[in-house]
């Protein structure tokens, strides 16, 4: 694959990934749904595109120097902070105040939505 459809393909994922953040802020969007948009925008960006370069680019973007970066979605009280600490070093980013009882995690505080 040549480093301009690499880059195209990247940018076409990010676009989609933005879309998807955007839909969310009106409310739930199931993996199946993020799935498909952002395959829906890769493949009008990009002539041809394969599924596998698709996975490969999602890979490339949600990855930083090989470590995963993951959102975890749901409803207030429903475990997300409880289970996104169970992985290995979590760094979080709180946008809502306050941890639940005993859990402690590596935080970027201070932040007021996903934009900063």
């Amino acid at each position: 694959m040549s480093d301009a459809r690499t880059e195209r393909i990247d940018a076409a994922v990010g676009a989609g990934g933005e879309l998807v953040g955007c839909l969310l802020q009106e409310g739930p969007v199931t993996p199946g749904q993020a799935r498909l948009i952002v395959e829906a925008v890769v493949r009008a960006a990009v002539l041809n595109a394969e599924d596998w370069e698709v996975r490969e680019s999602a890979a490339r973007i949600a990855t930083c120097d090989g470590v995963p970066i993951i959102l975890i979605y749901g409803g207030e009280g429903r475990g997300k902070t409880t289970l996104a600490c169970k992985f290995p070093k979590p760094v979080a980013m709180l946008l809502e105040r306050g941890l639940p009882r005993g859990v402690s995690v590596d935080a970027i505080d201070g932040l007021a939505s996903y934009n900063e």
